[in-house]
């Protein structure tokens, strides 16, 4: 996910859906650690 998150070729927003249940819970979940392991460009780190 990281990989796709910080590609150069995609340039379009992502639609995760979330209905609550057990998967979607775990694919949100996923998602929300993976995002949260990439660096914050040094542009948007507010420094």
């Amino acid at each position: 996910m990281k990989a796709e998150y910080l590609s150069e070729v995609q340039h379009y927003p992502w639609i995760i859906g979330f209905s609550g249940g057990k998967d979607s819970t775990l694919v949100a979940q996923a998602v929300l650690e993976a995002i949260l392991e990439v660096p914050i460009p040094p542009q948007m780190a507010g420094n």
